[in-house]
C-alpha cells in the first residue's frame, strides 16, 4: 500500500493591515489593557503577564519572540569530549540564545477609525548582538490576532527557530490540528508526514529520546486547538506560520537534561508558534542541515490568531 499527496499553488494574500500611525500610540508601563471581552496584563520584572478572556485564562505567560529550540544530537551532543568540539550546538550557546535578556516597551492606541492596538516593541540581547522584535495586537469578537515582525542581526547566521513561545493551562489537555502528521515534522524531515486533520493530547506530543532534546514539532498547519474536558476550545490560526509544538516537557528542561530520568512534566503547557525552525540535519553522523533549511539573519514576519471558542451546553 502506498500513498501520495500533491501540493497545491497557494494563492497569495495581498491583504494589507492598516496599523495605527506611531503618534496615536500612548506608553503602558503596567497594568492592564482591555480589548473588549479580552484583558492583557502586561508582563513586569515579577510577573510574566496574562491574557484572559471574559474571565478565563488563556495564556499563564504572555507571547515572547523566542529564538531557541533544544539541541538535538544532530546539532552537537551535550556530554562528552566532543561536545567542547562540534555542532552548531556550541555556536547557540556561546551567542546567548538560551538566556536572552528581554526588554519590552508597551505602547496603546484608542482610535474610532483605525480601532484599539497595543504595540510591543522588544529586545533580546544575546553575548555579541541583539534582535528586535515588534508585536502589534488587536481584537475582534472572540478573535485576538498577533502580527509579528523580527530584525534578525548578522551575527546570528545560523538559529534555531523564529517564532512566537507562550504557556498555557495543563486544563487544555486535548490537541487537534490541521497539518501534518500524526507524528512530528521538520522543514527537512516532514514528506513522510500526511497532510490530514488529527487528534492527539498534550502528554502524547513528548517523544522520549534516549537522550532528551527537541521534538514534537508539525509542519504546514493551518491551525491548532487546545480542549480542555468542558469542551473549551483554544483555536490558532497560523496560516502563514512555519509550524507549531505544544508540550509538557518544556525546551529549558530537555536542552539541559542528560537523561530521561531528570525529566518532569510541568504544570503549565509550552507552546510555540514558528515564523521558521531549523532543520534537523544529520550531523551526528553525517552532513549538517542542508542551506535551504537553515535560518539566516534577517527580518521575518508572521500573522497569527486565537479564537476563543466556548463550550455550547
Amino acid at each position: 500500500m502506498a500513498w501520495d499527496q500533491i501540493n497545491l499553488q497557494k494563492k497569495l494574500n495581498s491583504t494589507k493591515l492598516n496599523l495605527p500611525k506611531v503618534q496615536t500610540l500612548k506608553r503602558v508601563v503596567a497594568g492592564h489593557v482591555q480589548f473588549q471581552d479580552f484583558i492583557i496584563s502586561v508582563p513586569t520584572f515579577n510577573h510574566q503577564g496574562s491574557i484572559t478572556y471574559k474571565g478565563m485564562e488563556l495564556f499563564t505567560q504572555f507571547p515572547e519572540g523566542c529564538f531557541w529550540r533544544p539541541p538535538t544530537d544532530n546539532d552537537g551532543v551535550k556530554q562528552g569530549w566532543m561536545s567542547k568540539v562540534s555542532g552548531v550546538r556550541r555556536k547557540w550557546i556561546q551567542e546567548g540564545l538560551n538566556k536572552l535578556d528581554i526588554k519590552r516597551d508597551f505602547a496603546y492606541t484608542e482610535s474610532l477609525t483605525e480601532g484599539n492596538y497595543l504595540q510591543i516593541k522588544s529586545e533580546y540581547q544575546g553575548r555579541n548582538a541583539k534582535a528586535t522584535h515588534i508585536s502589534v495586537i488587536w481584537a475582534e469578537g472572540n478573535l485576538i490576532n498577533f502580527y509579528e515582525t523580527f530584525h534578525i542581526p548578522y551575527e546570528w547566521d545560523d538559529l534555531p527557530r523564529v517564532g512566537m513561545r507562550f504557556e498555557i493551562s495543563t486544563e487544555f489537555s486535548d490537541l487537534e490540528w490541521l497539518g501534518r502528521g500524526p507524528l512530528e515534522s521538520y522543514p527537512d524531515r516532514c514528506n513522510s508526514q500526511l497532510i490530514s486533520r488529527w487528534k492527539s493530547t498534550v502528554d502524547n506530543q513528548y517523544h522520549p529520546y534516549v537522550v532528551p532534546q527537541e521534538n514534537g514539532a508539525h509542519q504546514d498547519t493551518q491551525w491548532f486547538s487546545l480542549i480542555n474536558n468542558q469542551g473549551d476550545q483554544l483555536k490558532f490560526n497560523i496560516t502563514n506560520a512555519s509550524s507549531f509544538s505544544a508540550s509538557s516537557m518544556h525546551d529549558m528542561d530537555l536542552s539541559e537534561s542528560l537523561t530521561i530520568s531528570q525529566l518532569e512534566a510541568k504544570p503549565t503547557t509550552e507552546v510555540h508558534v514558528d515564523a521558521a525552525i531549523r532543520g534537523l540535519g544529520t550531523g551526528a553522523c553525517g552532513p549538517d542541515t542542508l542551506e535551504e533549511f537553515r535560518l539566516r539573519s534577517g527580518t521575518y514576519e508572521m500573522v497569527w490568531s486565537l479564537e476563543v471558542l466556548p463550550a455550547k451546553h
